[in-house]
């Protein structure tokens, strides 16, 4: 099985494919002789296995960018093989107005970006994805239980890491991420803050569903509302490991593993919940 191994990193990717550019305001041309669409759209549609979008600094929103311009918007479908950077990591937005954010056809990375807004920021249905220094404001928003910022469907294996961020969250959003169907996570590192309840009962800040498998390295989930923590629903497998949750408050679950699911713990500490652990 895929678990427990690294697809490659979006830095990896980066480095071995050929660069396409893209910018928002076209301010400035790309350090190249092809030219630079200002449409991620444009540059997702002709760009080919083993290359590399590189967005330049700036704010991708409704204004310039056609897929993110309707509230249920389809988003940047990014064929197989193909990685979406950050030129300088930090300093590129994409803004949605709920709707998909990137939707990954296959294998593939995103790295260095934050993503405003959108129901579904992030989306992999198969292959191999790296998510690397990646911020999420607001997102999830719209989608009642069955959507997070962060979706894994089919066969998709993908890796999730902070980077030079300790932070997920720049403003409050809903669940962090979900996995559905074979699909498989590994999160390794990184905080979690302020995740809300949606309103949906069982809802929690990362879920693991149908046959799918999560595994939680490193991380510290605080101060959220959802009404559960950590969740395995529908005999997915959930894997913590040195997990810190806390300060969820006294009605609410810590971790939880319900309808033929399992879930294992390893130096993992649970506070501040009116039921710790539910199995």
């Amino acid at each position: 099985s895929w678990l427990g191994s690294s697809p490659r990193s979006a830095s990896a990717a980066s480095s071995a494919g050929t660069a396409r550019w893209t910018s928002p305001t076209l301010s400035r041309q790309a350090p190249s002789s092809r030219s630079t669409p200002r449409t991620l759209g444009k540059a997702a549609s002709v760009a080919q296995a083993g290359e590399v979008i590189v967005a330049l600094d700036g704010l991708y929103d409704s204004t310039t960018q056609p897929a993110f311009s309707l509230y249920n918007a389809q988003g940047v479908r990014v064929p197989d093989g193909v990685s979406l950077i950050a030129e300088n990591p930090g300093f590129v937005t994409f803004q949605g107005r709920s709707g998909m954010g990137i939707d990954f056809l296959g294998s593939g990375a995103i790295s260095g970006i934050r993503l405003d807004g959108f129901s579904i920021a992030v989306r992999f249905t198969r292959g191999l994805g790296a998510i690397v220094g990646v911020d999420f404001a607001g997102c999830g928003i719209g989608g009642g239980g069955a959507q997070s910022c962060v979706e894994v469907h089919g066969d998709a294996g993908v890796t999730m890491e902070p980077a030079f961020r300790t932070d997920y969250f720049f403003a409050p959003g809903y669940a962090l991420a979900g996995t559905y169907g074979q699909g498989q996570l590994v999160v390794r590192g990184g905080r979690l803050t302020l995740a809300r309840d949606t309103g949906v009962s069982g809802n929690s800040a990362l879920r693991a569903t149908e046959s799918s498998r999560l595994l939680v390295e490193d991380f510290t989930l605080s101060s959220s509302t959802t009404p559960i923590g950590f969740a395995a629903t529908g005999g997915a497998k959930l894997d913590l490991v040195r997990v810190h949750v806390a300060d969820g408050g006294p009605s609410r679950w810590g971790v939880a593993a319900y309808h033929g699911s399992t879930v294992t713990l390893q130096d993992c500490t649970v506070e501040g919940y009116g039921v710790s652990v539910c199995v």
